[in-house]
């Protein structure tokens, strides 16, 4: 075999086994992440996290974590929550390659509770409740990840009260 021929093969190999892991890895990541947190639709709620967590990449220890993954096979999912006051907090949503699409965070229009509503994209709602906030998911299997700034380490036990008071359920019923 030439050099030509050689480096040709080698260059080829190269970028097939770079497009391969372009399209795999993130799927890959995604279906640990969601194993992790628990594929049931319920929330998971993380331990505040310290220099041994690592079930979540690079976790801030000023945060309380909480998640729900979803399968919208099985139809919408309602995820319900109580955000804490007086502190940071967000809600993320990803999709089962890991891309983010869609985030809320804290302000006074959730302060007294947050409902979201996650479907299939081009899939029509029958009912949603009142006040919900419709989240249309680009694929059907995803991961929401809320986060709560503890600002005060006296307050982490109300912090962590209202991050526990997250309900995630297949429907659009709360």
């Amino acid at each position: 075999m030439t050099w030509g021929r050689m480096l040709i093969l080698v260059i080829a190999i190269a970028a097939a086994t770079h497009v391969i892991v372009l399209q795999l890895a993130p799927s890959l990541i995604m279906d640990i992440a969601m194993e992790r947190i628990v594929a049931s639709g319920q929330p998971s709620f993380a331990p505040r996290a310290n220099e041994n967590s690592r079930a979540i990449v690079k976790p801030s220890p000023d945060l309380l974590y909480a998640a729900c993954s979803y399968d919208l096979a099985k139809g919408p999912m309602t995820i319900t929550t109580t955000p804490p006051s007086d502190t940071y907090w967000s809600a993320a949503f990803y999709t089962a390659e890991t891309d983010n699409f869609f985030v809320m965070r804290d302000g006074p229009a959730v302060a007294s509770g947050v409902t979201f509503i996650v479907y299939g994209a081009g899939t029509p709602l029958a009912e949603a409740p009142a006040g919900a906030i419709l989240v249309e998911s680009p694929t059907r299997r995803g991961l929401m990840l809320m986060r709560s700034l503890v600002n005060d380490d006296a307050r982490e036990g109300e912090i962590d009260a209202a991050r526990r008071k997250t309900v995630c359920s297949q429907g659009t019923s709360p």
